[in-house]
């Protein structure tokens, strides 16, 4: 497999992902042959795969940084709504409580 070949596997595998039949049509070598090159470039396809889920998730605000502000502050939020209440109804454990399971998730993320 030329480092061409190996370049177009990757991108038709990973970046529009193409199943191995469709690849095989549009590089014109048989089926087997594509298999091969996936089991060769297993690492690479990992690596690759996981890359791109990164940009993905940082290009939609999803990464870990983003997930940490927003949770703290609806944290915040939350803190402050309880402040208002005097803890006479129900409704107040439940905020109680979702405000614990809050700061839970926001210690496990960090």
């Amino acid at each position: 497999m030329t480092d061409q070949q190996k370049a177009e596997f990757i991108r038709l595998r990973i970046d529009e992902g193409c199943s191995l039949k469709t690849i095989a049509a549009k590089m014109n070598t048989d089926a087997l042959t594509v298999v091969s090159w996936e089991s060769e470039l297993e690492p690479e396809l990992y690596a690759h795969r996981r890359l791109y889920i990164d940009q993905q998730l940082h290009e939609r605000q999803v990464d870990a940084a983003h997930r940490v502000d927003y949770l703290v502050d609806t944290y915040e939020r939350m803190a402050a709504e309880l402040k208002k209440r005097d803890f006479s109804g129900l409704p107040t454990d439940k905020l109680y409580f979702m405000l614990n399971d809050l700061f839970d998730v926001i210690k496990k993320a960090l």
